[in-house]
């Protein structure tokens, strides 16, 4: 088994709870084999957190969290809201929360210990872009052949769908519970 990056919109990774299946157009995608393992990268932001502590002794510091990610598809709005969602969420009386660069990075630059989400290869088949059925388009997490077909375009560009690309047609299931355990501690031993 082996372990593949693969980038997911902020709208797609929304979907996963109903999302079985992803068209790539890249040749790459037709090494994958039933078993291998894709660890999904999203738009993040990574952020550390500023504790005031107070020692016993009367003595006073600041106390700073090692870097945690946060994710965009969890429905923050903008990263003011990320921070005030933080702030909120603390057991700590925070003296502030620090963004990194204080915006959202794109999903290219997520490194393997952000990864939150694993999928296992269960098939893959080539096909053209024009041959995705109905049942096909909600397995991507769509409602229609229609809604695809404007989402493909919203991703590769105006006219994307009259090209008819040959591409692979991944169908995966999200790992969870312990088997996600034990694939993120695979996946972040590996480097």
């Amino acid at each position: 088994m082996k372990y593949h990056p693969i980038l997911f919109s902020t709208p797609m990774v929304m979907a996963l709870d109903r999302k079985t299946q992803t068209r790539r157009t890249s040749p790459g995608w037709g090494k994958l084999k039933p078993g291998d393992r894709l660890w999904v990268r999203e738009q993040f932001a990574k952020y550390q957190t500023v504790n005031y502590v107070r020692r016993p002794d009367g003595r006073s510091f600041s106390a700073f969290s090692d870097g945690i990610a946060a994710y965009r598809a969890d429905g923050h709005d903008s990263i003011a809201d990320l921070k005030d969602h933080i702030r909120l969420m603390s057991d700590y009386s925070l003296e502030a929360v620090e963004v990194y660069r204080d915006r959202w990075l794109p999903s290219i630059h997520m490194p393997k210990w952000a990864c939150r989400t694993i999928l296992e290869v269960e098939d893959i088949r080539a096909e053209r872009l024009q041959d995705i059925t109905e049942s096909d388009a909600r397995a991507e997490g769509v409602s229609s052949v229609a809604e695809f077909r404007e989402l493909w375009e919203s991703l590769h560009g105006l006219g994307a769908w009259e090209l008819n690309p040959e591409l692979w047609v991944i169908l995966f299931r999200r790992l969870g519970g312990k088997e996600l355990r034990k694939a993120l501690e695979e996946l972040k031993g590996n480097g």
